[in-house]
Formats: structure tokens, C-alpha cells, sequence
């Protein structure tokens, strides 16, 4: 182990599911255990159970049960598995990175991804690491990234509402006319996608 342990809420913490994409699965503590090595595994997503809320923090952790979510040992080997472990400031083993893009965690002790074991989607399939391969049982969506995208719409409503009640006479008018078109614009696009969804689905 690593350090002193530590029971400090992570700085600007994001708290959510953290689920797989090819499963559509959420990371869940066996059997809600708080003991240390208890073993992190893929179940069907439940509607608010402390053993899948995990808090994502800029420190890098992630946290559930007010334990960190930790490469065992910090091994680098394909197949090292996934726990949770009392936190520890600084631990490489619990440090983890978000790739948005490829939608990855990667531990920082390992370099490598936070995988599904042999690509299982069944409940109880245990978590490891493994080289980072850009499979679809090494995707997943977590808290901070979602948050992050509704804090980015949030602060631009923000900013248009205040360009308006700054706007005075026939420059407020027009505002708000350009204003309108683009939530009718917003509305056509938001209703070509649920079409889209919707022919995809067969539905």
C-alpha cells in the first residue's frame, strides 16, 4: 500500500454512474463490500445504490464507498484487477485519466485501460487492466464528462441571457430575433436526431 490513507472528499468532485458502453453496465463494488480488495465488477445499472455512485475528482481518483478505486499492487501486467483500497494522497494505483475522446480511464501505475475481463457483458464480470486496445469493453462514459458538457450549455445560456437584458431598444429586439431563430434552429436539429434515433431503432 501507498502512503497514509486519506478520507477527504476529492476537489471539484463529479458524482455518477460509471457505465460500460458495450455492455451499458455500470462499475459496481461487489456486493456494496467497504472492505479493502473488494472486488469491482460490471451489473446492471440500479436506480441510485451507493455501490455504483462513484465521485470522479480532479486529484484523478474515483471513489465509491469512501474507498478509491485502485490497480491491485500497482501492476503492470495485463490482468492486473481492479479494487477498491482505503485512499491514499498521491497513490499512482488510484490515479486514473478520463480520455473523452476514445473514452478510456487509464491508470496512471499501469498505463493501461480500465477493461472488462474477456469482453464479458454479464453481470459479475470482473474489472481489470489491460492494454489499451480501443475496444468497446474498454469504453466508457463517467460523471465528470457529462457534467462538464451540461456545465458548458448551462454557461452559454448564461452569457446569451445576459447579452440580452444588456441590450437596450431596437438591439435588444434583434437579439432576441436572432435569439428565437436559433432555438427554432436548436428545436429542428434536436427533432432530425430523435428521427434519426428513432429509424435506427426500427421504431
Amino acid at each position: 500500500n501507498f502512503g497514509s490513507t486519506s478520507t477527504f472528499p476529492p476537489p471539484a468532485s463529479v458524482g455518477g454512474k460509471i457505465r460500460g458502453v458495450a455492455s451499458g453496465k455500470c462499475v459496481d463494488v461487489a456486493g456494496a463490500a467497504t472492505t479493502n480488495g473488494a472486488p469491482v465488477q460490471l451489473y446492471t445499472c440500479d436506480s441510485g445504490g451507493a455501490a455504483q455512485s462513484w465521485t470522479v475528482g480532479s486529484d484523478g481518483t474515483v471513489r465509491a464507498l469512501g474507498k478509491c478505486l485502485d490497480a491491485a499492487g500497482g501492476v503492470a501486467a495485463d490482468g492486473t484487477k481492479v479494487q477498491i483500497w482505503d485512499c491514499s494522497a498521491g497513490n499512482p494505483n488510484q490515479q486514473w485519466r478520463y480520455n473523452a475522446t476514445a473514452q478510456t480511464l487509464t491508470n496512471t501505475a499501469t498505463g493501461r485501460c480500465l477493461d472488462a475481463t474477456g469482453q464479458g457483458t454479464a453481470d459479475r464480470t470482473p474489472l481489470q487492466v489491460w492494454t489499451c486496445n480501443g475496444q468497446s469493453n474498454q469504453r466508457w462514459t463517467v460523471p465528470l464528462a457529462t457534467s462538464r458538457r451540461r456545465l458548458t450549455a448551462g454557461r452559454l445560456l448564461i452569457l446569451v441571457l445576459s447579452g440580452l437584458a444588456a441590450a437596450r431598444g431596437p438591439r435588444r429586439d434583434a437579439a432576441v430575433g436572432r435569439a428565437g431563430r436559433g432555438r427554432l434552429l436548436v428545436c429542428r436539429a434536436a427533432a432530425t436526431a430523435a428521427a434519426h434515433r428513432r429509424r435506427g431503432r426500427g421504431v
